[in-house]
């Protein structure tokens, strides 16, 4: 099952889907995302954390009036 986060997350600059890519430093294990268009050189928007783009949502939702939810799942 692909995340919903693939179908709706798009690069400002070029429009393109963005891409998860895990990485190993000093033993942990990090997330990011990187703009398709980035592995063949036609954009150069920078990549982010998933705890970055996490955070931004949970913020957002948090922000709708009249909104609840249950943070367990986040």
């Amino acid at each position: 099952m692909i995340p919903i986060i693939f179908r709706v997350l798009r690069c400002s600059l070029c429009g393109g889907k963005y891409h998860a890519r895990q990485q190993l430093q000093s033993g942990k294990k990090y997330i990011t995302y990187q703009c398709n268009g980035h592995n063949n050189n036609s954009c150069n928007a920078p990549g982010f954390s998933h705890l970055k783009i996490e955070n931004a949502f949970i913020n957002y939702l948090e922000n709708i009036k009249d909104l609840e939810f249950d943070k367990k799942y986040f």
